[in-house]
């Protein structure tokens, strides 16, 4: 009788807890301390089933005409604090960036590696690999990257004259996929892979589903589970091996892994990325070194083959797609590049694109437009209180829909225009702090101005041959639910020469 008794008491208590805990806890004393307004969430799911329900563009911006810029919304139990106030985010990524260096706390939903990679590093980590990391990406080495994107611009129109040859009209962002993963590998691996052979065709595969459309739950329900119980990750993870996600991400990872031993075994020397975190390889030093082990360098590797291949081709393409719609701006963006090769004779493309202003700004423009990810994360590891008004308390995510902000007019005047010349250093802008396409503060994109020199030197090779307009199919609708966003149906367009 008293066993069953001390059962009775004990399973009494479990629920109490697991109430307090998963309920009353997050819903009430968090938010409560919290103290910003926000959706009512419901038991266990918080308020995932409506941002799963609605999708998460239509729910925030449902949201936001409710409880104004900044308002607090839980994922599961997690909460997250979702702003578009300015003041609040330079706060969060520069003023009080010690504070908020992690991007996020939920595990990786497809990797179970050992090491992270600096974009999901760890306080500590991602300072140390900063410092690392850093001297591979100045304005001297990308310099030196140009005349390699050169040859694979020069690959590139080859492959477009001949799909022309046909046809005027082309899907651009598959041409641009090609084009910017032969430059990732080439620029930042030494790998002369030719996107039409097998292994450039299964690459290219895998990243764009790496990129790609999640499930009508995907990271949503899982984050929602997850923030429960971590060790529920073991199960997903286990389950998405074997899909075709899971299989991309190993591939990936395995052509990483791969060109990172091949350098190893060959010992051959390139002035490249990889060269450069091999330079700084050794597995027997400590945690407290400025050096990389193996494993942190197949992470980073895989990082780099990602983002800088994904991201850069949306950016392209849909900046191609805004000037097709935009043919005064085209037309000026030609003038100017017509112009500097008249009055520099033997430039090379390189020379080029860093000497013609316009040309970012329009690439600047064409990513406000068309974000190539939609939203920052930034997790909070130590308490604080922002603008003397927010506490934050610790392990809160700060979320920032970088997609609307992009479009509020206190920021922009006239936002739906596509309009290059408010990027013009030498014009007043509205708010410059608005434009966080690359984020900001110490963990702004480290890969930025390569990503930059790929675009640049990719829309010069073909405005100067041909002039690009809309075609009869031309749909582009922008998919939001994966990693990076993407157009559904590609970015059909019309090449005719110049």
């Amino acid at each position: 009788m008293i066993a069953l008794l001390f059962v009775a008491v004990a399973v009494c208590l479990a629920i109490l807890w697991l109430w307090y805990r998963h309920y009353y806890e997050p819903y009430f004393v968090l938010k409560r301390s919290i103290g910003l307004p926000g959706p009512t969430p419901e038991m266990f799911f918080g308020n995932s089933r409506s941002i799963v329900d609605k999708g998460w563009i239509e729910c925030t911006k449902q949201w936001s005409e409710r409880y104004g810029p900044t308002y607090l919304y839980f994922i599961g139990i997690q909460p997250v604090i979702f702003t578009q106030d300015v003041d609040i985010i330079h706060s969060v990524f520069v003023n009080k960036a010690g504070h908020f260096l992690e991007r996020s706390n939920l595990p990786n939903m497809i990797s179970d590696e050992k090491a992270n990679d600096i974009g999901g590093a760890t306080c500590y980590e991602w300072k140390r690999m900063h410092r690392m990391l850093s001297p591979l990406f100045t304005s001297k080495k990308v310099m030196q990257m140009g005349p390699l994107v050169d040859v694979c611009c020069a690959r590139m129109m080859k492959r477009l004259d001949e799909l022309l040859h046909d046809n005027d009209t082309i899907d651009v962002y598959k041409l641009f996929g090609n084009y910017t993963m032969e430059a990732i590998l080439t620029i930042a691996f030494g790998r002369d892979v030719d996107s039409q052979s097998n292994e450039g065709k299964r690459l290219s595969e895998c990243l764009s589903m790496l990129g790609g459309k999640t499930s009508k739950w995907g990271m949503i329900g899982v984050s929602t589970i997850v923030s429960h119980a971590s060790w529920t990750m073991l199960v997903f993870r286990a389950l998405l091996k074997k899909s075709p996600l899971g299989q991309s991400w190993s591939y990936v990872r395995k052509v990483a892994a791969m060109m990172v031993d091949e350098r190893c075994t060959n010992k051959t020397k390139r002035a490249d990325i990889l060269q450069g975190m091999i330079d700084l390889m050794d597995d027997g030093a400590s945690k407290d070194d400025l050096a990389f082990n193996k494993l942190e360098v197949n992470a980073n590797a895989k990082l780099f083959l990602f983002a800088g291949s994904e991201t850069t081709r949306n950016a392209i393409s849909l900046t191609c797609y805004c000037l097709a719609s935009n043919h005064k701006v085209q037309e000026k963006a030609f003038g100017e590049i017509e112009k500097y090769f008249s009055e520099s004779s033997g430039a090379s493309l390189y020379e080029a694109v860093e000497n013609i202003p316009y040309l970012e700004m329009v690439v600047l423009e064409g990513l406000r437009h068309y974000i190539p990810v939609k939203h920052l994360y930034r997790h909070c590891i130590d308490s604080c209180a922002l603008n003397d008004n927010l506490l934050v308390p610790k392990g809160t995510l700060i979320y920032v829909p970088i997609l609307h902000i992009n479009f509020i007019p206190d920021y922009w005047s006239n936002p739906d225009a596509f309009d290059p010349e408010r990027f013009d250093p030498n014009i007043v802008v509205n708010n410059t702090e608005g434009f966080l396409s690359f984020g900001a503060g110490p963990r702004i994109c480290l890969g930025k101005r390569l990503g930059l020199l790929n675009i640049k030197m990719g829309l010069v090779s073909i405005l100067r041959k041909y002039r690009l307009d809309l075609a009869n199919d031309t749909n582009v609708e922008i998919d939001y639910s994966g990693m990076a966003t993407y157009p559904k149906y590609g970015v059909q367009l019309k090449l005719i020469p110049r």
